[in-house]
């Protein structure tokens, strides 16, 4: 059950992610105007093909791709630059709807049962399923722990669950097809001999020129006679190359919305109730990704590098399984739990051998074996590796996948604990000794890992970690906006504005050069409704 919780937490990450547009900003100026372009309609958002697509719609789409963020992420709120990336593929999924995907309906491609079947709990796993339906014991894909899933995911008696679960299968069905359409395009081009021969031909063409330089500044101006018919011909032809964008300034006071007592108050209780279950818990991997707000590895530290608080208990003779906290840290609050104590390298220097497989994260596309099959691989240039030592730097520049390392013959060079690497490869390569080889999954494939030095062993400590951030409730904001707008509302000349910031002793601001199309002004989120207001209104005009 605890393998379907976490899917269920994650679910909005199964709807997937795609590309981006440039006109985000227009879509966004769309929806807060109630204006169009391409059209005079005032619901009428674009024509796409033959279809009219009205701003419901497409407003519809991106409240959903909100709702999905925020379940992926755990954040209540999504900021600026998110809520343009979400639109943007808003945008991109309604051209790929449109476009696309008749394109490709015309092909007659399609995803047969058998291979859906594949993709979710047969010998090839979509890698979101993969992830998400992990072993906690192994840390390896459960097929058994689907079968679980989808039979129990009708006891959500909301039905919310099981309309994710076909939304999910709805898009690996349209990423496979995709997939196929590329590869159909990717294999149908090619470059003939003569188009070839006559490229070369281009490329290497020389001429040689003999000209007259005839400089104007030779003739005398008083000889040149310009016409009033002749300016008034440059004037119509030219009359915008020099016309200046429009832009705006604007005066501004900020409210800013600071978390209350009570919001803090909030988050420790929070916690709290969770100490007990992370004290008892026997996957701390799978406590921690469902009930942290933030996403802490699990990972050795030495001495001095973590929060006082929990530095000198942990480093100082604890036993392991003690929790400690809520306590403060940055902008969170959080509980830490010690898992392990033991002497070992702070610093390794690492070389690799990837052995990636059709499905893993970033493989090359000619790379077309299956997980099964880069397992047999692996394990045979091992068994090479153990029979003579020497080889293992012919293997890692011959046989990788990892290109840019093979250059290398492998060496990744030095990593920490705090090196951003993928946790399962960090936490192989630190538990093989020096000299050794040893082989570890990823979600990159499989690496042959040699550890070729490393510094002194040194006294560490694995911890893991939740927490809440510290942010400000719905309550701290309504009180937020209630001076804001009680400011707002009596102080709606540019005089009384002055007055106000100068009684108050606030910091006022300004944005000077404002373009029309400008998404960001300091100290505000979500600026472009104020944009619109600005190219709206009068001058010296209060909001």
């Amino acid at each position: 059950m605890a393998v379907i919780g976490k899917i269920r937490q994650r679910a909005g990450l199964l709807i997937g992610i795609v590309g981006f547009s440039l006109v985000a900003f227009i879509l966004g100026d769309l929806l807060t105007s109630n204006r169009s372009f391409l059209t005079g309609s005032g619901n009428e958002l674009a024509i796409i093909g033959s279809k009219k697509i009205d701003i419901q719609e497409f407003e519809a789409l991106v409240k959903q791709l909100e709702e999905n963020y925020k379940i992926n992420t755990g954040n209540q709120t999504v900021d600026q630059n998110t809520l343009e990336s979400l639109r943007e593929q808003a945008w991109t999924q309604l051209l790929n709807e449109e476009i696309l995907s008749k394109q490709i309906e015309k092909t007659g491609i399609k995803v047969s049962a058998d291979e859906l079947f594949d993709m979710i709990q047969g010998k090839n796993p979509h890698p979101q399923i993969k992830e998400a339906f992990k072993d906690p014991k192994t840390g390896e894909f459960s097929a058994a722990n689907v079968i679980q899933f989808l039979k129990n995911m009708d006891n959500d008696a909301t039905g919310k669950t099981r309309n994710q679960w076909v939304a999910f299968e709805k898009y690996i069905n349209e990423e496979r097809v995709k997939e196929k359409y590329n590869e159909m395009i990717k294999h149908g081009l090619f470059v003939t001999t003569a188009e070839a021969k006559r490229m070369y031909e281009n490329q290497n063409r020389t001429a040689s020129v003999r000209f007259i330089d005839f400089n104007y500044t030779t003739i005398e101006d008083s000889t040149i006679k310009v016409e009033d018919k002749e300016l008034r011909e440059y004037y119509n032809s030219h009359q915008n190359d020099f016309k200046q964008e429009a832009s705006r300034k604007l005066e501004y006071v900020t409210f800013d919305v600071v978390p209350s007592t009570e919001d803090k108050q909030n988050a420790i209780s929070s916690l709290d109730k969770l100490v007990q279950a992370f004290r008892e818990t026997t996957d701390d991997s799978l406590f921690t990704s469902i009930n942290s707000d933030n996403k802490i590895e699990i990972a050795y530290f030495k001495q001095n590098s973590l929060a006082p608080v929990i530095d000198t208990p942990f480093f100082g003779g604890a036993p392991v399984g003690t929790v400690i906290g809520p306590y403060e840290e940055g902008n969170a609050y959080k509980v830490s739990k010690l898992l392990a104590s033991k002497n070992m390298s702070d610093s390794i220097k690492v070389s690799h051998a990837l052995v990636a497989f059709t499905g893993a994260e970033r493989a090359p596309a000619e790379v077309t074996r299956t997980r099964d099959q880069a397992k047999a691989t692996a394990d045979s240039l091992l068994a090479i590796i153990k029979k003579d030592g020497n080889r293992f730097a012919e293997i890692a520049k011959n046989a990788s996948d990892d290109k840019v390392a093979a250059e290398k013959d492998g060496d990744l060079d030095w990593i920490t604990q705090a090196s951003p690497m993928d946790p399962k490869f960090k936490a192989g390569a630190f538990e093989t000794a020096k000299g050794q080889v040893s082989l570890v999954e990823s979600p990159f494939g499989f690496h042959l890992i040699k550890v070729t030095d490393q510094t002194a062993a040194v006294r560490q400590v694995q911890v893991a970690s939740i927490d809440r951030r510290i942010e400000p409730g719905s309550k701290t904001f309504q009180t937020s906006f209630a001076k804001a707008n009680e400011f707002a509302a009596k102080n709606k000349t540019p005089e009384a504005f002055e007055k106000a910031v100068q009684e108050q002793g606030l910091n006022k601001r300004v944005a000077d050069n404002l373009k029309e199309t400008d998404k960001f002004i300091p100290g505000l989120e979500s600026p472009r409704a104020l944009v619109q207001w600005a190219y709206n209104s009068k001058k010296r005009r209060c909001l």
